[in-house]
C-alpha cells in the first residue's frame, strides 16, 4: 500500500496525563451539563475567572475571554460545525461528549472515517479539545466551547511523534467536510484504496494538523472543492524547523482567501510574543499566522488530560477561533472570517517568515477602527413606521426584516408612551471592515412618537461618532 510517512503536527510531553483532577482516569464518564453562558456583555472575567479556563493555557494568550465578552452574536462558536480531519476522537471524553450533534452517526473513535481502524485517537483528542471541549466546568475549555465537532478519521499513529496518512484518504475527508458526497479519490494505479466522500459531514470550519510529503493532486483539488464551497480550511504549519510551511499548509495562498497556515509560538505573560524553536515559518505565504502550540493542555482518551507542542496545536486555536467569529458574526463569508484573524493579529515586528502574527481573539471580536450607524443619510421615522429606511409604504404588511446593519427598535420603544427612543432600544453599528456591533444607546431622546425626524437621526450619529454609546 502506498502511504505519505508525515508528521502529526505534535510532540506529547510530559506523557499522557497532567495535573487535572480525573474523576475516573481510565475510562469514561457521564459528561455534566454545559454552563449558562454569561449575560451579553459581561466583563472578561466571567469567563476566564474559572478553573477551566486557566487549564486551556491557549485562551489565555488569545484574549479569549476578551473577545467573548464583545460578541453581538452567537457565543463560543454556537451554530457552527467544525470538522477535525485527524486521527480518530475519544468522543465519549467527560469535556466532549456533548460537542457532537444529535444527528451525528458518532461511536468511539469517529463520526466518519477513511481508515480500516479507529483505535487510536490520541492526537485526535487532544486537537479536538483545543477546538471545543466544553464549557462544563470540568477540566479545559475549547476556544469554540458551544460549536458542533464533526470528526472524520484520515490519519493513524501509534504516538504522537508519527503517523501515516493516505492522500485519498485525506483528499475524501476534506471534501466530505466541504459538504461534498460522492467524489473518490485513490484506487486504479495509485496503489491507494479508494475512498469515496460523504456529504453529510459538511462543516464550516476544516482543521486538519497534519501535513507532510510531497505534492498531492488529490489534496490540492480537494481544497480547491473546499474553496468552492466557502469554508475556512485551517492547516498546520510543521515542526521541520524549516523557512516554509509542509504540504498541504504550503497550498493556502492558492485557495481564495479561504485557507490559513498555523505556526507554533507563545505569548508570556508579560505580552512578549516568541516563535517555537521547531515550527516551520510561512515565508513566502501571505495567509498565515501563529498560535499558542507549546506545552498545551488538552483532552487525552479516557477522560484524561495531557500537554503537547506542535502545529498541530496551534491550528486548532486558529479554528476554534474562525468558529467563534463566524458565529458571533452570522451571515459572514468564510473569506472575511480569515481576513478578520489575519487584520487582528498581534505582527512580530522584523519576522519576514511570521505571517501576521500572533492570533488575538480578543481583537477580532471588537470594532475595528471608526464605528458608524448605517441609514444615516434616511429620512422621516414616523410614527414608528421605518418607510424610508426600507422603501416600504407606512403598515406595510409583512414589515420587512433587519438587513445587514440597521437601527433596530424593539417594539417597546415604538410609538409608546416614551417616544420613539426607549432606554432598551439598540442600535447596530458596523466597524471599518464592516462588520456588525450592537450599541446600547446610553442617553435616549424622548421625542413626540408623530415626529422623529432625520435631523435627529443625524444628532444621534453624531454622538455615537462621539463614542457616546455604551
Amino acid at each position: 500500500m502506498k502511504v505519505s510517512k508525515v508528521a502529526l503536527m505534535a510532540l506529547l510531553v510530559g506523557g499522557c496525563s497532567s495535573s487535572l483532577e480525573q474523576s475516573d482516569p481510565t475510562g469514561n464518564i457521564d459528561a455534566p451539563a454545559n454552563l449558562a453562558d454569561p449575560a451579553r456583555g459581561s466583563a472578561p472575567s466571567a469567563w476566564s475567572d474559572s478553573a477551566e479556563y486557566s487549564n486551556a493555557n491557549g485562551l489565555r494568550q488569545i484574549y479569549a475571554a476578551d473577545g467573548y465578552s464583545d460578541i453581538t452574536g452567537a457565543l463560543g462558536g454556537a451554530g457552527t460545525r467544525v470538522a477535525i480531519i485527524d486521527t480518530a476522537v475519544d468522543e465519549r471524553h467527560i469535556d466532549l461528549q456533548r460537542g457532537f450533534g444529535s444527528n451525528e452517526t458518532c461511536d468511539l473513535g469517529n463520526c466518519y472515517s477513511f481508515i480500516d481502524s479507529v483505535d487510536d485517537r490520541d492526537h485526535g483528542t487532544h486537537v479536538a479539545g483545543i477546538i471545543g471541549a466544553r464549557r462544563n466546568g470540568t477540566g479545559t475549555m475549547g476556544v469554540a466551547y458551544n460549536s458542533t465537532l464533526v470528526t472524520i478519521a484520515a490519519a493513524t499513529s501509534e504516538t504522537f511523534g508519527g503517523a501515516a496518512f493516505e492522500n485519498a484518504a485525506v483528499a475524501a475527508a476534506i471534501t466530505s467536510a466541504a459538504g461534498v458526497g460522492g467524489i473518490t479519490y485513490g484506487g486504479g494505479t495509485s496503489g491507494e484504496a479508494p475512498r469515496t466522500s460523504e456529504g453529510d459531514a459538511n462543516s464550516d470550519v476544516i482543521n486538519m494538523s497534519l501535513g507532510g510529503g510531497s505534492f498531492s493532486v488529490d489534496i490540492a483539488e480537494a481544497l480547491e472543492i473546499a474553496e468552492d464551497r466557502r469554508k475556512v480550511v485551517v492547516i498546520a504549519a510543521g515542526n521541520d524547523n524549516r523557512r516554509t510551511p509542509s504540504n498541504p499548509a504550503s497550498y493556502v495562498d492558492d485557495m481564495g482567501g479561504y485557507g490559513i497556515a498555523v505556526m507554533a509560538g507563545t505569548r508570556y505573560d508579560n505580552g512578549v510574543i516568541g516563535v517555537a524553536s521547531f515550527s516551520n515559518d510561512c515565508v513566502g505565504i501571505t495567509h498565515c499566522i501563529i498560535a499558542p502550540g507549546v506545552d498545551i493542555t488538552s483532552t487525552l482518551p479516557g477522560d484524561a488530560y495531557g500537554r503537547a507542542s506542535g502545529t498541530s496545536m496551534a491550528a486548532p486555536h486558529v479554528a476554534g477561533a474562525a468558529s467563534v467569529v463566524k458565529a458571533a458574526f452570522p451571515g459572514i463569508d468564510g473569506r472575511d472570517v480569515v481576513s478578520r484573524l489575519l487584520d487582528t493579529a498581534d505582527p512580530l515586528f522584523g519576522c519576514s517568515g511570521c505571517g501576521a502574527g500572533f492570533l488575538n481573539l480578543g481583537a477580532a471580536l471588537a470594532p475595528v477602527g471608526t464605528l458608524s450607524l448605517a441609514g444615516a443619510s434616511t429620512g422621516l421615522y414616523s410614527g414608528g413606521v421605518r418607510e424610508e429606511l426600507y422603501g416600504t409604504a407606512p403598515n406595510a404588511s409583512p414589515e420587512p426584516a433587519l438587513s445587514g446593519a440597521m437601527l433596530t427598535l424593539p417594539g417597546s420603544a415604538i410609538g409608546g408612551d416614551a417616544g420613539l427612543f426607549g432606554p432598551d432600544a439598540t442600535f447596530i453599528a458596523v466597524d471599518e471592515q464592516g462588520f456588525p456591533f450592537a450599541m446600547g444607546f446610553d442617553r435616549y431622546v424622548q421625542r413626540d412618537r408623530d415626529s422623529f425626524f432625520k435631523d435627529d437621526f443625524l444628532e444621534c450619529t453624531e454622538k455615537h461618532e462621539e463614542k457616546e454609546f455604551s
